[in-house]
């Protein structure tokens, strides 16, 4: 197992990592063939560390997704308490018979909350297929 021109190895592929392969030749980007010296055979193959740097990318965007989504929560559930207090507040001032202010007040937290779960989701998903 000779060194071609750079990653063009004599060297069966395995079939997951192979970028291309053919019976002379394969292009893979996970090994690398070094001679064993004596110019004979018997060629030591040496790992690339490739999967460490796969490794770091997944997590890099699973934190990313994650921080992303978190922060979008937050900021949502903040929204949803300021214009929850606001409402009660105002609903509280015009509306003077207490039956009315909590029937108000229990439909107006029931829409938020159905309109935040309704974003949070669609952010969610939007962040997760891109």
């Amino acid at each position: 197992m000779d060194i071609k021109q750079g990653l063009f190895v004599k060297h069966a592929c395995p079939p997951v990592w192979a970028i291309s392969c053919s019976s002379s030749h394969c292009v893979n980007t996970f090994f690398v063939t070094v001679n064993g010296g004596g110019g004979g055979g018997g060629g030591v193959v040496v790992v690339v560390e490739v999967v460490i740097v796969v490794v770091v990318v997944v997590v890099v965007e699973v934190v990313i997704v994650v921080v992303v989504v978190v922060v979008v929560e937050v900021v949502v559930v903040v929204v949803v308490v300021v214009v929850v207090v606001v409402v009660e507040v105002v609903v509280v001032v015009v509306v003077v018979e207490e039956v009315v202010v909590v029937v108000v007040v229990v439909v107006v937290v029931v829409v938020v909350v159905v309109v935040v779960v309704v974003v949070v989701v669609v952010v969610e998903v939007i962040v997760v297929v891109k």
